[in-house]
């Protein structure tokens, strides 16, 4: 289709541009020595995974869900016995979570910044070179406009923990995924209901606290705008997301086949199956 085909062309412009911006204004605002270390290793190994990814289609799920493990402890050991960790995630409240965080007693911060920002941005180089679905191309671009900003602003310790209830319920969909082609129903349905649990309490509950919390507590308009609508367009996607997760379990139990709209490999050649039936 010739208008999906211009969006997608643009789309991808874009994420190319903003790529390049962010990589060459974060230089001054970011430990770009530590972002450089990480990419240097995560992206060409990634980029093998991609290569082998045909013959072994759970290697790059295998992956995420190692890190989304890593990058969810790390953050927890590091934030939840600190006075800005909410109250509603076991912690001791909100009252200092929205002000600028201490370069030297808050080191940890940049690391966790370091680490989130490299996995998105590398997500988003993968994109460029191999394409993704739409929903995912505007998940990269907010996520890393929200990871920019909130560092040039100061708010890390807000950051830090949006990017920890982002991560949880990716370790289970990163699983369930892996676990796809094991030809185990019972692991397969076990791994997909943890998902589908997980998802909804984080996702959006969660970060709709969090996105309410930052938004009201910010005190100055163009915060609020900025990070309240950022976070408020993450928690709409997540919403039709989670849509699209309840109809492709219940697609599986009902038929045992699994069409996952979330991933562009599998979108791709459900076209190319649908256009072989139509020429039939």
């Amino acid at each position: 289709k010739p208008v999906v085909a211009v969006v997608a062309i643009r789309s991808h412009y874009l994420l190319l541009l903003l790529v390049g911006w962010f990589v060459r204004v974060i230089q001054t605002t970011m430990n770009w020595t530590l972002i450089f270390q990480i990419l240097a290793v995560m992206l060409p190994f990634r980029m093998v995974l991609e290569h082998y990814k045909d013959k072994h289609k759970w290697i790059v799920h295998a992956f995420k869900m190692v890190y989304f493990i890593f990058a969810s402890v790390h953050i927890f050991l590091y934030t939840y016995n600190k006075p800005y960790f909410p109250s509603f995630l076991g912690g001791l409240g909100t009252e200092h979570l929205c002000v600028p965080y201490d370069e030297d007693s808050e080191y940890y911060l940049e690391e966790i910044y370091a680490v989130g920002f490299v996995f998105h941005l590398h997500n988003a180089i993968i994109t460029i070179i191999y394409g993704d679905t739409p929903a995912m191309i505007i998940h990269h671009i907010v996520t890393l406009a929200l990871i920019f900003a909130s560092n040039t602003t100061g708010i890390l310790r807000t950051g830090a923990l949006v990017l920890f209830v982002h991560n949880v319920p990716d370790i289970f969909i990163s699983l369930v995924k892996a676990m796809k082609g094991s030809g185990i129903p019972w692991l397969v349905n076990t791994t997909a209901g943890l998902a589908i649990i997980m998802w909804p309490i984080f996702r959006l509950y969660f970060l709709s606290r969090l996105t309410y919390h930052i938004t009201t507590n910010l005190d100055y308009f163009a915060g609020q705008l900025g990070f309240g609508g950022g976070l408020t367009s993450l928690v709409i996607l997540h919403t039709f997301w989670y849509y699209k997760l309840l109809n492709i379990f219940l697609s599986y139990k009902k038929s045992g086949n699994v069409y996952d709209t979330s991933e562009y490999d599998e979108v791709k050649e459900h076209r190319k199956n649908e256009k072989k039936e139509k020429a039939k």
